[in-house]
């Protein structure tokens, strides 16, 4: 019984061993060069169409127009729920689709479940269904429980089974969701583009709504509140700028010591996200087995050994120099041509060093780095039935690994380059100024570099999108089955406002134990939808109003004061709706303000809330505005006025709000 973990511990450091050799090979140099000028990137036409449904809501789709393409390809759809009506204070967002994201095919399923297969065997050609919803905005915790109960019986029930049950369903299911992630990465890269623009049916609280509950988070965050979720999505971009900012720089230096010609790759009006690395044929003659070559943290082959490029027959571009080295137009009179051949696609947006997704001499070099994490862990996994949860010596082992390589900047056993990939895809369909060829020769490079098994290939993407969007149109306007569902989901809607959770807990195991038999319907009464409608307006304005606070220390620099105005003199007219969460953003609207007009609304609406938390934070700013004159002159007239109407010789019954009653000042 011993031998077992002794052969374990030996075939884990075996494997261990030989990713660490290859991290360590490579002492730094210091080497010279020159440098391309960053290349200006360009606008892409970005179109949105916007058709009404007779039930009561809108599909919003998103289309990118690109030149390989003759027919603008739609990218995302999104589903608003407007219960028939031009208001858009209640409006709610639903469903979001993603047309790049098929149904898998059942040989793709097949093949999705082999262990340790990295290589996309076969692809969808077209799709003649509408494609999954990517995500449910209205219930974005639907997911997490089927995610859990799917983690509960593979733990529990079949990883006890044998190395069959353990791999062949992980193997599967890690392969589904890498396809659905790379989509969503895909459509968040294009959307990005649209809220640039400025020009999108969509407004700027709704991208961002959109992009917080697609974007890649834990288990927990669907139970995290939309707020939360937004800061903790918008501080992801601000550290994925910050690391393409500083691996732009890292790859642009390197490429210069090692006399090579840099040219970063982004989206237009977006930091760059990927970058070429280039060898010019004329200094390859110059320097051919005469220059020394650091493959430290660019990790691909010395080129000035390389015979291979002096009889470079694929895609190459020519420039123009002058003598100093610098871009010229081709008439300029020191104009020189200068032919390039193309070497490596990094990726920019990724942790501790630029990630390499293309090298053009050889695909299996970069597929073997991509697939280098995988391999360990399913090999730890299935072969050794080692867990990072369950076995310390196998984490400790697996996390010194990981520091080695990042710290020796070599991207094996690295984070998946799956977003990396995915936002490529996105810069070849977007970018109207990348050659044509050269966008070919990327895309037909990176899959066979990728190790993904899913991913469908690029070049029939846009026929797959055209036709899933033709087909979730017939579901929208013919077939039905999108006002079905979305009246299902409205049911849900009705009963959380007529049902307590013990209630709708009942109702919902009656529903499971009839197996779907009994369905409990809510009768749709003017005085249900009222409220329903109430109740979407009210978290209309509470959303307003917190996004004025995220966005500025002082309120009063708000662009327009008149809309957080309105919203204020909502909740105060249906303050028996505000929850908790709304006394909070009154609260800090009235310390972010110095306007006296909106600092009395503040207090207003908070006099009106009739809670326990309401009342404290009131007495709280009370005090706060005893110290301006103004705003204590008017508690003045406020008390003095409800005290008259509470006298009773007015013979008055109305009762003080709590929070304007006459408190003994101190002395």
């Amino acid at each position: 019984m011993l031998m077992r973990p002794v052969a374990r511990t030996g075939i884990l450091g075996c494997l261990l061993l030989g990713f660490a050799r290859v991290a360590l090979a490579y002492p730094p140099q210091d080497h010279g060069g020159e440098v391309e000028r960053a290349r200006a990137a360009s606008e892409t036409r970005i179109t949105e169409t916007r058709l009404s449904l007779e039930y009561g809501a809108e599909l919003i789709t998103l289309f990118v127009h690109s030149p390989e393409h003759p027919a603008p390809v739609p990218i995302l759809s999104v589903l608003r729920d407007t219960f028939g009506d031009a208001e858009r204070e209640n409006d709610l967002l639903r469903y979001v689709w993603i047309y790049t994201y098929a149904p898998p095919t059942l040989k793709q399923r097949i093949v999705a479940a082999i262990p340790f297969l990295y290589h996309q065997v076969t692809t969808r050609r077209q799709a003649d269904s509408p494609p999954p919803i990517a995500a449910d905005l209205a219930d974005p915790k639907r997911p997490v429980w089927e995610k859990a109960s799917r983690l509960l019986v593979q733990n529990a029930v079949l990883d006890s089974r044998g190395w069959t049950f353990r791999a062949l369903p992980r193997t599967h299911q890690r392969n589904l969701e890498e396809y659905r992630e790379a989509q969503i990465a895909k459509a968040l890269a294009i959307l990005s583009l649209a809220e640039k623009t400025g020009r999108s049916t969509l407004t700027e609280s709704e991208i961002v709504r959109i992009k917080a509950y697609l974007s890649p988070q834990s288990m927990l965050s669907a139970f995290l509140r939309e707020p939360t979720l937004t800061d903790l999505t918008l501080r992801q971009e601000q550290k994925s700028r910050e690391r393409r900012a500083v691996n732009w720089d890292f790859l642009r230096q390197r490429a210069e010591e090692e006399g090579l010609i840099f040219e970063p790759l982004g989206l237009p009006s977006q930091p760059p996200s990927h970058a070429l690395l280039w060898v010019s044929r004329e200094a390859l003659r110059e320097n051919f087995r005469r220059r020394a070559f650091n493959k430290r943290f660019l990790n691909i082959k010395s080129p000035w050994t390389d015979e291979r490029l002096l009889r470079w027959s694929g895609y190459t571009k020519t420039i123009f120099l002058d003598a100093e080295n610098r871009r010229v137009t081709p008439d300029h009179p020191e104009a020189r041509a200068v032919e390039l051949i193309p070497l490596a696609l990094y990726g920019l947006d990724f942790p501790k060093i630029p990630i390499l997704l293309v090298d053009f001499r050889s695909a299996l070099h970069v597929k073997a780095r991509d697939a280098s994490g995988k391999v360990l862990a399913d090999s730890a996994r299935y072969l050794l039935n080692l867990s990072p949860y369950g076995d310390l010596g196998y984490l400790l082992t697996r996390s010194l690994l990981n520091y080695v390589t990042r710290k020796k900047g070599i991207d094996m056993n690295q984070p998946s380059r799956l977003k990396a990939h995915a936002e490529l895809s996105a810069l070849l369909l977007t970018d109207e100024q990348l050659d044509p060829s050269l966008k070919a020769a990327l895309a037909r490079k990176a899959e066979k570099a990728r190790a993904s098994v899913l991913e469908n290939s690029l070049r029939y993407q846009s026929v797959i999108a055209t036709r899933q969007h033709e087909a979730l149109v017939r579901a929208a306007l013919q077939e039905r089955t999108l006002a079905r569902r979305l009246e299902r989901d409205r049911q849900r809607e009705y009963r959380r406002l007529s049902h307590g959770p013990v209630a709708r807990a009942f109702l919902t195991l009656a529903h499971v134990a009839t197996l779907g038999l009994y369905t409990h319907r809510e009768k749709l009464t003017p005085e249900l939808r009222a409220r329903a409608d109430l109740v979407r307006r009210m978290a209309f304005h509470h959303a307003q109003l917190e996004a004025a606070v995220r966005r500025a220390i002082r309120v009063d620099e708000e662009r327009d004061l008149a809309t957080l105005r309105a919203s204020l003199e909502f909740i105060q007219a249906h303050a028996e709706l505000a929850g908790p969460e709304v006394v909070g953003v009154l609260k800090a609207l009235f310390l972010r303000s110095q306007d006296v007009e909106f600092r009395w609304q503040c207090l207003r609406a908070l006099a009106e809330i009739r809670s326990e938390k309401a009342q404290r934070v009131l007495l709280a700013l009370e005090r706060e505005a005893e110290a301006h004159p103004a705003l204590r002159e008017r508690l003045a007239r406020e008390r003095a006025m409800q005290e008259r109407l509470a006298s009773p010789s007015n013979g008055a019954t109305r009762t003080l709000p709590s929070g304007f009653e006459p408190h003994p000042r101190e002395p």
